[in-house]
């Protein structure tokens, strides 16, 4: 009969031990943690600047012909067309004037045919509202109608067309 008492008061000896050392060692370990970190928190890479526009094309949106001269110096040629009047400039930028303003803009220049052309041409960089490999559109993008890229070659576009106003 004594090897019972014996017995279970030794496991309630060795469970009662353990369980405070084990919550001595918790608390132990808490207590300690990590050591503070030495190396300096990650620095997140600054943003890209904004490329420089080839062609400002908001700037010359919806302006008259003396303030795109001014944008784009004097146009190397003007006719009479069925909408209104249509320039071109030394930059390869066509420009149509309709009731006077510009509206339906034309940039011949060295764009990507890409969603990145837009801050090549003054936009904020936008998701395309349609592409395949015959046109990248955005419709109704910052304040214009339409602004479209038509391919060229070796992932160049050959021009990017912009109507502002005038369908």
């Amino acid at each position: 009969m004594a090897a019972k008492p014996l017995a279970f008061g030794l496991f309630a000896f060795v469970m009662t031990r353990w369980s405070i050392c084990g919550a001595a060692a918790l608390a132990l370990l808490a207590a300690c943690g990590e050591p503070p970190s030495t190396t300096p928190a990650p620095v997140a890479p600054a943003a890209a600047p904004a490329p420089t526009p080839l062609v400002d094309v908001p700037a010359l949106a919806e302006q008259a012909p003396s303030v795109v001269a001014q944008q784009l110096g004097d146009p190397t040629g003007c006719e009479s067309i069925k909408y209104g009047e249509k320039c071109t400039y030394r930059n390869k930028t066509e420009v149509v004037f309709i009731n006077g303003l510009a509206d339906w803009i034309t940039v011949h220049a060295d764009l990507p045919y890409s969603e990145e052309a837009l801050p090549l041409m003054g936009f904020k960089p936008a998701p395309s509202s349609f592409d395949n490999e015959y046109v990248i559109r955005w419709s109704g993008e910052q304040g214009t109608l339409l602004i479209q890229l038509a391919p060229g070659s070796g992932g160049r576009a050959f021009f990017a067309y912009v109507k502002v106003r005038t369908p």
